[in-house]
């Protein structure tokens, strides 16, 4: 280990200069749709790890892309749905619709391995194709292609207006996949429909309709998790129209599905008309410890916090009952429009939440968007993302995992209508759950790829470690510090800070790993973006040196 007069002290030099921009959150990545008025980011997903590199990768929505690739030689808006790399944002493929309006992507999910080869697929859904009949793309997450095709049983039904992962719950090694139809009936008009499908052949496990005329059943669901620890599975379907009688109509409604049985476990309703109740729907794990997972319900337009100031619950997965009510810290933002589980954000053991609110933000009611983390112990605020564009709906698309492997939970948000004016063309970002955000892929060397290993915390005077794991023994090194981001080539990898500054060169010790350490200094500004990356003089790499991937600190 090598000691420094405090590491940090090279960040000083040039945060005292006024280098570097000022961030309010990790920014990790984004991306931006691909005409005005996509609404790319509208729905969001992770994925998981599709191209092989460690690394989770999202999918993306733009229902109302019309850009000629996506069009064709019908015209208008066919929608387009993006698979993007995790570590960059890149495009590994994209899936275009077939038919003007047909609201292709509106809903999309990841369907886990439906096909077996080992890697994570995507549901995508068009529930206007065909008369209103609407469809769903099983399509392989390595290549975009389409697995299988399956269809509404009527003109009307708008099958795939909801999809939602369900687990292997026939227990034969492929990933299941649950449907909503929001509008089919049997019996009653408009009832809603559920239907769980074989991954391996798209047969019909089960199928479960909603209770009553124009409940509209299944219009939104989430994968739970198996909540009444029966073995199998289990999925939140909302009704957003449900209603019991005269005094409850169109109030909404959230029904927990016992995959096993067919049958109901619960059913919540909301309070008031056409607030709805269950218009948003998340399995955020098992916040209260007992070993079963809960459930968190949106309610977007519910006034009680101003007009379509919004609200939102914890429920316990088996039984439905209340956990936590979930306030908006701001009023007037229909606040869970969106809804996920957001990991242990504040470290305290404890399972916490992420929820947007599309309109939030200043002006009030007709702001940028924005998405709050809040504590699953009593939903006090930990964390608030602000959008940029006003009106440009952050938040509206919102989703979760650890995209960077650091074992920390990032959050994946959607802003539809940021990045123009009037209306841009939608963007997505992903905030990294951890001061320190990984970017890149690193250059192998001799001895494969070298790692960057932090420890510590940026507070004034606490020990932190700049750590060389993995790297050729002897080898001459160099840590680049940069108050922004290049991302340039550079002797065959990618250099990720701009060279600001260079640490002193070190030589790599005989276990393959050196160390710089020292102590935290007053200097850098709270909120600053810094950036880091160890390189190697390695013989035996391409071109002579090697690197870790990037490191990025925003100072707390």
């Amino acid at each position: 280990m090598v000691g420094l007069q405090g590491v940090a002290v090279y960040a000083v030099l040039f945060a005292s200069a006024g280098a570097g921009a000022l961030h309010a959150q990790a920014l990790m990545l984004e991306a931006s749709g691909p005409m005005a008025g996509a609404a790319f980011g509208r729905t969001v997903a992770v994925l998981g790890d599709v191209n092989g590199d460690g690394r989770g990768d999202l999918l993306v929505a733009a229902p109302f892309d019309g850009t000629s690739e996506a069009s064709g030689s019908d015209g208008g808006y066919v929608g387009s749905v993006h698979a993007l790399s995790g570590v960059d944002g890149s495009e590994l493929w994209s899936a275009q619709g077939e038919e003007p309006s047909e609201l292709f992507g509106w809903a999309i999910a990841a369907a886990g391995d439906v096909n077996g080869d080992g890697i994570p697929d995507a549901l995508i859904g068009a529930p206007n194709h065909d008369d209103f009949r609407g469809r769903v793309l099983v399509c392989s997450g390595d290549t975009g292609e389409v697995l299988a095709e399956l269809f509404g049983h009527h003109p009307g039904d708008h099958f795939g207006g909801a999809l939602s992962a369900a687990g292997d719950v026939d227990d034969d090694g492929h990933a299941d996949i649950a449907i909503g139809a929001w509008n089919e009936g049997d019996s009653l008009p408009g009832q809603g429909m559920l239907r769980i499908l074989s991954g391996a052949n798209g047969a019909q496990l089960l199928e479960v309709l909603g209770a009553h005329a124009f409940d509209h059943f299944a219009s939104a669901l989430a994968a739970t998790g198996d909540v009444d620890l029966d073995g199998v599975p289990d999925v939140l379907a909302g009704a957003e129209q449900m209603d019991l009688d005269a005094l409850t109509d169109d109030v909404g409604g959230a029904v927990m599905i016992s995959v096993k049985f067919g049958i109901p476990l619960w059913t919540l309703l909301g309070e008031t008309f056409d607030e709805g109740f269950g218009h948003s729907l998340a399995g955020p794990g098992d916040i209260t410890g007992d070993g079963a997972p809960e459930a968190l319900i949106g309610v977007p337009f519910s006034s009680d916090f101003g007009e379509n100031g919004g609200k939102a619950m914890v429920v316990t997965g088996a039984e439905g009952l209340l956990v936590q009510n979930l306030v908006p810290p701001a009023w007037y933002g229909e606040y869970g429009i969106s809804l996920c589980g957001a990991g242990d954000a504040d470290e305290d053991g404890v399972l916490d939440v992420a929820i947007g609110a599309a309109t939030g933000g200043d002006p009030l009611g007709d702001g940028p968007g924005r998405v709050y983390v809040q504590s699953g112990v009593d939903g006090s605020l930990l964390d608030d993302f602000v959008g940029t564009s006003v009106l440009g709906g952050f938040g509206w698309g919102l989703a979760s995992g650890d995209l960077d492997a650091d074992g920390v939970t990032d959050l994946v948000v959607g802003a539809p209508w940021a990045g123009g004016s009037p209306v841009g063309p939608g963007k997505l970002e992903v905030y990294s759950g951890d001061l320190w955000v990984t970017l890149g892929l690193g250059t192998p060397g001799t001895g494969g790829t070298p790692q960057f290993v932090v420890e510590g915390e940026p507070v004034i005077s606490s020990p932190v470690s700049f750590m060389l794991a993995d790297a050729q023994p002897g080898a001459p090194a160099i840590l680049i510090i940069g108050a922004s981001k290049l991302m340039a080539p550079f002797k065959g990898g990618t250099l990720v800070p701009n060279p600001d500054l260079l640490a002193p060169l070190v030589h790599v010790g005989g276990d393959g790993s050196i160390s710089l350490a020292g102590t935290w200094v007053p200097g850098p500004l709270s909120g600053m973006q810094l950036f880091f990356q160890w390189w190697v003089a390695d013989a035996g790499a391409d071109h002579g040196w090697a690197s870790t991937p990037g490191v990025q600190l925003t100072v707390p």
